[in-house]
């Protein structure tokens, strides 16, 4: 349900106000439960290694406005503010108990924007605004502190410029950015365990630089193309949960020669590449038939290789990919067929650590 009123077009001042609920539940949730080796046999049966049939229901409520004005015919300004409050209940099976739980969470996300347009070619912007994810539950971890996990946020600002060129034919943009990251959600072990579980796991910067151009060459032919250099490091003294048993430095672990480190503070985030682009083509084929067009179009993305883990030990290789796609228009009635990864190639697309025998834990 979402109530909004706004102000008419066309004048200076811009504002509006608005009320939103929503409710949704997730359902089937699959849990994982571990028992170390070892146990002597007939005394506590192991708990089941999956279950299903967990359900996590939340309702949120949320106040919203925003206030724009221009300061002249190329200088406007604009500030939003969200207030939501989401409350969550989750019940299902985990360590072989009936877990239910009950959390809120509460918070704010302003948005603040300044917009120059000095013609209509170009605009130059900057941007700052916080966004926020909430927290959840660990099934299989309850009655323990990591039953529950708190939220991750970010404040991200950016600036930079849309320009046009050509009477419309070239569009090129450019910008930079910076994401402050607060507490990230991510995996990690226990002590005293090799059960992975969702929780908080430090604070992480990312640098960047983006831009991206479109070229309408004909009637016809588009070409596009895009690029990002990133620099997504962990902050000083972050304490990686997910590496921390097969390093020894987590309770209950076992390894005594681990020689590595969960302390990752500067290194690159986990799963997270610092370079990457795209190119791109279309053909539009008008008036194939009566009243039907046609079009076809094909891309190629690249990313770099990405570290597995936040010690930056071992990497999962680049990542080239062309996807092709042709279809016809009729009205508003589309035919298409298209494909991912034309080419097949063999990608590692995520890779999570868990602890073995080899690498000290009790179990593979």
């Amino acid at each position: 349900f979402d109530f909004r009123a706004a102000s008419k077009a066309g004048s200076r001042l811009s504002w509006m106000l608005g009320y939103n609920v929503y409710k949704s539940a997730v359902s089937d949730i699959l849990e994982l439960n571990f028992q170390r080796v070892g146990v002597e046999p007939g005394t506590t049966p192991p708990p089941a290694f999956s279950t299903r049939g967990g359900e996590l229901k939340t309702t949120g409520h949320a106040i919203y406005g925003m206030v724009g004005y221009e300061l002249s015919d190329k200088l406007n300004v604009q500030g939003e503010l969200r207030y939501t409050i989401d409350d969550q209940a989750f019940t299902g099976f985990g360590s072989a108990n009936a877990a239910q739980g009950k959390q809120s969470f509460k918070y704010l996300t302003p948005r603040f924007s300044v917009n120059w347009k000095p013609n209509r070619d170009l605009l130059v912007y900057a941007t700052a605004a916080r966004g926020v994810k909430t927290g959840a539950f660990n099934a299989n971890a309850f009655n323990t502190d990591f039953f529950r996990y708190g939220s991750e946020s970010n404040w991200t600002y950016e600036a930079g410029v849309k320009t046009s060129w050509l009477g419309g034919k070239l569009v090129a943009n450019a910008g930079v950015f910076y994401v402050d990251w607060q507490d990230i959600n991510a995996q990690k072990q226990m002590p005293f365990s090799t059960l992975a579980v969702i929780g908080n796991n430090g604070d992480a910067e990312v640098k960047g630089i983006e831009a991206q151009i479109a070229y309408k060459a004909t009637r016809n032919l588009s070409l596009n193309a895009s690029g990002a250099l990133m620099d997504p490091k962990y902050k000083k003294g972050v304490f990686d949960g997910e590496v921390a048993y097969i390093c020894g430095e987590i309770a209950g672990s076992t390894a005594t020669n681990a020689n590595c480190t969960a302390n990752v503070g500067g290194n690159q985030i986990a799963r997270a590449s610092n370079k990457q682009f795209s190119v791109g083509s279309s053909w539009d084929i008008p008036e194939i038939l009566t009243n039907v067009d046609g079009y076809l179009r094909a891309d190629y993305s690249w990313q770099s290789s990405k570290y597995s883990t936040g010690m930056n030990l071992q990497e999962q290789g680049a990542i080239s990919l062309v996807n092709a796609r042709a279809g016809i228009k009729y009205g508003n009635f589309e035919l298409a067929i298209w494909a991912k990864n034309l080419m097949d190639r063999k990608y590692v697309s995520r890779s999570s650590v868990v602890a073995s025998t080899v690498d000290g834990g009790p179990l593979s």
